[in-house]
């Protein structure tokens, strides 16, 4: 249900939402957020988050947010970014899709 705070809207500073997002588990290089792990990609030169969310939305990738998810969290679609197009739906939704070709990725 947190994945739903990646595609909040930045925070006053300007700052990324996923940024702050706690990580399920330290990674073994002792990553505990989604900052600290995108910066450490950055320096590797790999792509970072904010170039793949870009990517998926240049490729059209339908993004649903969970509404189970937004709801239990005390967010509501307003609170998202508008930069990505997303649909709110349920896991019904998003079972059916799969049933359908599989061609989907669950984050």
């Amino acid at each position: 249900m947190d994945a739903c705070r990646a595609l909040l809207k930045p925070d006053p500073s300007g700052a990324p939402a996923w940024r702050r997002l706690a990580l399920s588990q330290p990674t073994t290089e002792g990553f505990r957020d989604g900052g600290a792990m995108d910066d450490a990609f950055k320096h590797r030169r790999l792509a970072d988050f904010e170039q793949l969310l870009t990517a998926c939305v240049e490729l059209g990738v339908r993004v649903i947010v969970c509404e189970l998810g937004l709801k239990a969290r005390g967010l509501a679609p307003e609170d998202l970014r508008t930069d990505v197009p997303v649909e709110i739906a349920g896991v019904a939704t998003l079972l059916e899709d799969a049933s359908k070709d599989g061609a989907m990725l669950f984050i």
